[in-house]
């Protein structure tokens, strides 16, 4: 569980320098998301969708919360985790609160997520006064 919590808070760090690439580093070349419902989620739009955010705010922070961690055997793990990304730009702040549930495998490269189902998602925007 701890090596999974480190990959989620490289992440984060990722996050804190804008630097999408480190921000994907954790998952597998054959990842896939899920949106509500299972939908299947276009990543390369959100891809896009989070590079323009990150390069439109002035700073960034991500935290993780891993909420429940379970073990299928020692080479893979589910984990539900609840992810608050704040975006500060000139004209507000952009908090998004997700929940998702994530999977992981552990390869010789180390844990890497293979798939994430977000379950919630709440954005708020609040305007710089």
């Amino acid at each position: 569980q701890g090596l999974v919590e480190k990959a989620y808070q490289k992440q984060a760090d990722a996050a804190a320098y804008k630097f999408f690439p480190g921000m994907w580093s954790a998952h597998s070349h054959d990842f896939v998301g899920y949106g509500p419902h299972d939908k299947p989620l276009n990543l390369a739009r959100q891809q896009a969708e989070t590079e323009q955010m990150l390069s439109k705010s002035l700073h960034v922070t991500e935290r993780f919360k891993v909420l429940s961690f379970r073990a299928a055997n020692p080479s893979h793990a589910r984990c539900r985790v609840h992810d608050t990304m704040v975006f500060e730009q000139s004209a507000g702040t952009l908090t998004v609160d997700s929940v998702s549930t994530d999977d992981w495998v552990l390869t010789r490269h180390g844990w890497r997520m293979t798939a994430s189902r977000l379950d919630q998602q709440k954005p708020s925007w609040s305007k710089r006064s």
